[in-house]
C-alpha cells in the first residue's frame, strides 16, 4: 500500500453556539488540513498514485478557497442574518462547525475530487499546534 501526504493552511472564523464555554463566542484559528491518500496502485506510466501538485491543488480548490478568510457557522446560528446583512464572508454547515465536522466534510468532498485508485482518505483538521480531529474514508493505514 501507498500514502500520500499533503498540508494546507487557512485562516478562518468560527463559533459553537451550543458550546458551554468560550467556544461559543466568535473566535478564529489558523487551522492546518493534513491529507493523506491511500491506494494499492502507481500509474504504471508514471510510477506514481498521483503527482503531490495534483493533491495541493485538488486541495486548495477544495478546502483552502472555500473556507479562508471565511465566518464559519451553523446553518442554524441566528448570526448568520446578522453577518450576511454586513456583507461579511461566511460558509454555513449543517450542525456546529467544529473540527471534527470540517473534516468530516473535507474527506467526503475529496473522494469526488481523486480520480486516481484511492483506496482511502484521512484527513487532520488542526484548530491548534496541539489539537486536530480526523476524519477517514475507505481503507486507511
Amino acid at each position: 500500500m501507498y500514502s500520500l501526504r499533503a498540508e494546507v493552511e487557512f485562516c478562518a472564523g468560527h463559533r459553537l453556539m451550543k458550546h458551554p464555554g468560550k467556544c461559543h463566542n466568535l473566535h478564529g484559528h489558523n487551522y492546518r488540513v493534513v491529507v493523506t491518500v491511500h491506494s494499492d496502485h502507481v500509474d504504471p506510466e508514471t510510477g506514481m498514485v498521483m503527482d503531490f501538485s495534483t493533491l495541493k491543488s485538488i486541495m486548495k480548490t477544495m478546502i483552502v478557497e472555500q473556507f479562508d478568510h471565511m465566518t464559519v457557522l451553523n446553518a442554524a446560528d441566528p448570526f448568520v442574518g446578522v453577518l450576511e446583512s454586513m456583507a461579511v464572508p461566511i460558509r454555513t454547515m449543517t450542525g456546529e462547525p467544529t473540527a471534527e465536522a470540517m473534516a468530516k466534510l473535507f474527506v467526503e468532498n475529496l473522494k469526488t475530487a481523486f480520480t486516481a485508485k484511492i483506496s482511502g482518505i484521512k484527513v487532520e483538521v488542526w484548530e491548534t499546534s496541539a489539537n486536530a480531529a480526523t476524519a477517514f474514508l475507505g481503507k486507511c493505514v
